[in-house]
């Protein structure tokens, strides 16, 4: 594949040390120095630490629900007023897991929300000052494409250390990302939508926001770096393999996940 000529540098690495769990979210207020103006309206983020400044739940997709449920994932809206980017999106619909904080509320037993896909920018704290682009990472979680979450990850002593520009995301699970059936074949138009791969196509859209919008946060779109562990780490070699991310990241970090294939027929005797 010709996209893979452009991964300069592949690490297969066990653990990551400098993406810590977040225990809560404090009270934030906006700092009037993070204002950027993306293509779906204007955003501002807050003081994250000393040296780091965020930006928190911003929609790089519409809500995948009811005619956008299993469908490939559709733009996100635009606004016109400033937009607060100062807590997390709510975690995509899995069951409780220690990853989560958040606790079922009857009759529900699944923690989390359908309409859940936004993403995070972490950045050094003078970025939007400098004269030169800094280079982006990309942030996949783990948890087996049934949980997990954006939310338990701390960027800021990743970017703080390494003066990177840290995007991290959340994507479809379970049977909402990631499900094959014949029942919902009509109104699926395409191969990638007919695949059941909806997580994957959530991380293919988020990577095309990062193309379309990280220039104005301070990153380099053409020096994107993919990484992720577990499930992430898998989900990293399905991006290396398909020719929809074409473009759209340079380097790739696989965590200690690796790519297992299933062909279409297995995949729809698994869930008929």
């Amino acid at each position: 594949m010709p996209a893979v000529k452009k991964i300069t540098k592949l690490l297969i690495f066990s653990i990551l040390p400098v993406v810590t769990l977040m225990s809560c979210q404090a009270p934030r207020n906006i700092d009037s120095d993070t204002r950027v103006n993306t293509r779906s309206g204007p955003v501002a983020g807050f003081s994250h630490s000393d040296n780091v400044v965020a930006w928190l739940g911003i929609p790089y997709a519409a809500p995948p629900v009811d005619a956008l449920r299993w469908r490939a994932p559709a733009p996100a809206a635009s606004w016109q007023a400033l937009r607060p980017a100062l807590k997390f999106g709510q975690p995509c619909v899995q069951l409780p897991n220690f990853t989560i904080e958040e606790k079922p509320q009857a009759p529900r037993i699944t923690v989390g929300q359908e309409d859940c896909l936004t993403l995070n920018v972490f950045a050094p704290r003078d970025v939007l000052k400098r004269d030169s682009a800094l280079p982006v990472m990309f942030w996949i979680h783990g948890g087996g494409n049934t949980s997990g979450a954006s939310l338990s990850y701390n960027g800021g002593p990743l970017v703080n250390s390494q003066q990177v520009v840290l995007v991290t995301i959340n994507y479809r699970l379970g049977l909402f990302g990631y499900l094959r059936h014949p029942g919902l074949r009509e109104g699926q138009t395409s191969k990638a939508e007919q695949s059941g791969n909806f997580g994957t196509l959530d991380i293919i859209a988020a990577l095309q926001w990062v193309q379309d919008n990280i220039a104005a946060f301070g990153g380099d779109s053409n020096n994107v770096t993919v990484f992720g562990e577990s499930a992430g780490g898998k989900n990293t070699w399905a991006l290396i393999q398909t020719h929809l991310a074409r473009g759209l990241f340079h380097k790739a970090i696989v965590q200690s996940g690796s790519l297992r294939l299933m062909d279409p027929e297995k995949s729809e005797s698994i869930s008929t």
